[in-house]
Formats: structure tokens, sequence, C-alpha cells
């Protein structure tokens, strides 16, 4: 179970006085797993103390400046996460129901750390209707149709549909088989990150993930029925894996009071079930921008990036950016495991695959 601290506590574990911890908590917030909408005073994580102290030494001991030190560190996360590649490790988006707007967040979340530097593959593990391929498809400025299982865009953003990498992989030789695979570890050594969409609402696909990915983020909006589905995801993930690290985004929030209100709501409720508090990552505001661009096949973050809805999916951008602790991912080539997990669903669900392959 994860350790959150009060900062009484994490003031006696660090050794410091509640008003240096409070100047510290000002100046490198940003830097911390700890939620933006989680209660400060009860957010703090070993991981947040570890950083905590290092940057009290280096303000105290040191003499260092703040605004050095968060360009030092800022630095440090660029230099760390392009040598080793997928360091922000392999994000799977879900959500409790359709509606959340969650592929629409996931395709701007993705710009915005393109447009940060960072090296993007997005992963469309929908089986059906739904997910980043039918949400491009639909857009005005977009194509009819993605062309092959790989499509690199002007954004630097990688788009792998998984749907069709498995058609590949049914029909390759052995050595489009070996070729298909030199792609997928390229695209795992390059990337920041790695954002799957598990597609419409629940279903199989996201317990495979979960498997497969470091990181489950679910959507949901303020909508109390939303909260309620969220919340039997959560619980299903957590029984199936109780160590899985899950984080919450409220999106199409009025308010960060009202954003507030459902994440509490769902984080008291996994507490009465033993489940360990929740991290909330962020919200994004309610913005009708967001649907006008998407008409138009353009993001909210390119197309009008100081909207309210793409300062607030910014602000997600520089949070995921600026972990000093980022999630390490289980094992070793995500891509060929996702690719595994979405075999597992389709061929659960689709039998008539296998009588394809046969003919």
């Amino acid at each position: 179970m994860l350790r959150r601290y009060t900062l009484s506590q994490a003031s006696e574990k660090l050794g410091l006085d509640e008003a240096e911890l409070r100047f510290l908590l000002l100046h490198f917030r940003e830097f911390l797993q700890s939620a933006s909408m989680t209660d400060p005073l009860q957010a703090l994580t070993n991981d947040d103390l570890a950083i905590l102290q290092r940057v009290y030494r280096m303000v105290r001991e040191e003499g260092r400046d703040p605004v050095e030190i968060r360009a030092a560190l800022r630095s440090e996360l660029t230099g760390v996460r392009k040598s080793g590649g997928c360091q922000g490790g392999v994000l799977a988006f879900t959500s409790g129901r359709t509606g959340t707007g969650k592929s629409v967040l996931l395709w701007n979340l993705a710009i915005a750390l393109a447009n940060r530097g960072h090296q993007c593959t997005v992963y469309d593990g929908a089986t059906g209707p739904g997910g980043i391929g039918d949400l491009l498809r639909s857009s005005a400025a977009a194509t009819s149709e993605i062309p092959g299982w790989e499509q690199t865009f002007d954004s630097g953003v990688a788009l792998v549909s998984g749907e069709k990498l498995l058609g590949a992989l049914k029909q390759a030789s052995h050595a489009e088989a070996r070729d298909i695979d030199q792609r997928l570890r390229g695209l795992d050594a390059l990337s920041d990150f790695v954002l799957l969409d598990t597609g419409q609402g629940r279903s199989d696909n996201a317990l495979r993930y979960a498997m497969v990915s470091d990181e489950i983020i679910e959507v949901t909006t303020t909508d109390v029925g939303a909260n309620a589905d969220s919340f039997a995801v959560i619980r299903m993930l957590h029984d199936v894996d109780p160590d899985i690290r899950i984080s919450m985004i409220v999106n199409r929030a009025i308010n960060l009071g009202e954003a507030r209100e459902a994440f509490a709501r769902i984080n008291g409720s996994a507490h009465k079930v033993g489940i360990a508090e929740l991290a909330s990552i962020g919200w994004v505001a309610e913005d009708e921008t967001i649907r006008q661009c998407m008409a138009r096949g353009e993001t909210v973050v390119e197309a009008m990036p100081t909207s309210p809805a793409a300062r607030c999916v910014g602000r997600l951008a520089d949070h995921l950016a600026n972990r000093l602790t980022p999630v390490q991912r289980r094992g070793t080539g995500p891509m060929m495991a996702l690719a595994e997990a979405l075999k597992l669903s389709l061929e659960r669900h689709n039998p008539a695959l296998d009588s394809e392959k046969k003919l």
C-alpha cells in the first residue's frame, strides 16, 4: 500500500520545521508525484519526501537559488529521459463509460508532450468503435482511413493501430514478422512516453493492458454516475493486481472545486474497500473550443493554446514530464506486450479471426 504523509508527519520524518517544508512545496510542487487536486496536507509519498530532502540540501547546504535548482532538475529530467527510452512509461488511459472525452484528451496530451520536446507513441487499443483511430477518422481534416498499422504525424506523434497491427502479424511471413518486431522495438527505444487508449468503457482490454502498463490513468467527469463507473473499474483493476498504480484525471469540470468533489467521491469509495490513496494528476475544464477544434481536425492545444482546456492539458503534460521518479515499466518490449494483450482480447471476442487465418 502506498504510504502518504501529512504535513506534520513529513516535517518530522525529514527533520524540517513546517515553515521550511511549506517553502519547498511552494517552489518545487510541480516535481512531485502528489496530485494537483489532492489535499497538500495529505499528499506526500516516500518518493516525494526523497525529492524534498534532495532539494532542501541544495537550497540549505549548497546555497543554490530555487530558480536555478528548478532549471537543473528540468535539464536532468530531459537528459535521463532521452538516454533510456520510454522513461515516462506506458500509461494506459481507461474510463468507466463512454463519453468522458478520454480519447480526445489523450490525443491533445500527446501533442502537448510533443510540443515540449518529448517523443510520444499513441497506441490505439480499441477493438471496435471508439478509440483514437475512430476519433481521427471522424475529424474533418483527417483522411478516411489511416494507412497501415503505424503513422507519424507532423507533430512528431506516432500512432499505432493495435487492431491493424494484429492483422499484419497474423498475415506476416517470417521475414515480415521480424520487420514488424524491429519497427516495434524502434518505437520503444525512441519513445519517451507510450500513451495507450484502451477503447470504449469497461472491457477485458483494461485488465489485460493493466498487466503490461506501468500506470493506469482513469478518466472520469463530474457526473455522479460516471464516478460510480470509474470506481467500478478501479476496484476491478485493484482486485486483479493490488500493486497496480492508478491515477485519475477529472475531465469536463466547470472549475477546480467541482473537479475536486468528483475526485473525493471516487477516492472516498476506494478508501472504504481498502484501496490505497489514489493519485490525481489534474483536471480539464469544460470548454466548447475542444469540440470546435476536433470538428476542424485540430487539437485545442495547437489551435487555441490559451483556451481554458488547453491550459489544463498543458499542466497535465508538465506534471507527467517533470516527475523526478518516473514509473518503471514491467519488463522490456512494451510494444510487443501491448500487441499480445490485444491479440488475446480479439481472439476471445472474435473467434472467426482464427478461421480467417486458416483460410
